[in-house]
């Protein structure tokens, strides 16, 4: 967390030479997994700082809490208060590159339109109730901070200030797969 912090300020300081070089985006996610148990079905919301190194190539970062929609789960009955399983929140930081495509239309107010393509870096934390003995009458949970790494594609089109994206995340053991959806607003330009 501290490194990908450290990286979106040095983005950040960047000196910017020209215009569009340097934006921030805010934006709302909606990330969502077929499976039924420990799916990372969740809502969230996100800050993302990008740089645009040339006319095709844009890196960034982002910070990405979101609320998970299981939540905890209580098991009554083989503990003696309850075990519980699950986890409320997911943190993801991402490092994104993306590829645009074709030549930029300009719309009205100088509105920039062009689709690109891309891959997602991400970092998938976040603290669960984990079972750790199933013995009948004796169930035992523990409390973990569980962290995990992810990679995929990415799709997308920016619409002048607007930025709407679909990403497909592969996570790994204590994480599902799950496809992101998002909608972004620059409002920060240089």
């Amino acid at each position: 967390m501290k490194k990908l912090l450290l990286l979106s300020l040095v983005i950040l300081s960047i000196p910017v030479i020209g215009q569009d070089k340097l934006s921030v985006q805010v934006g709302a996610t909606f990330n969502v997994s077929d499976d039924e148990f420990n799916n990372t079905t969740a809502l969230g919301l996100y800050l993302e700082p990008n740089y645009q190194l040339n006319d095709k190539i844009r890196l960034g970062a982002r910070i990405e809490p979101t609320a998970l929609a299981y939540g905890i789960l209580t098991l009554e009955g083989n503990c003696s208060t309850g075990c519980k399983e699950g986890a409320n929140f997911l943190l993801i930081n991402y490092l994104k590159g993306e590829y645009l495509l074709g030549q930029p239309k300009y719309g009205s107010n100088n509105g920039k339109r062009q689709a690109y393509i891309g891959v997602n870096l991400a970092m998938l934390t976040h603290r669960r109730y984990i079972i750790t003995s199933r013995v009948a009458g004796n169930w035992e949970n523990t409390r973990r901070v569980v962290t995990n790494l992810g990679v995929g594609p990415r799709f997308g089109v920016l619409l002048g200030r607007i930025d709407l994206s679909a990403s497909y995340i592969l996570t790994g053991n204590d994480f599902r797969n799950f496809v992101g959806l998002n909608l972004g607003y620059h409002f920060w330009n240089f």
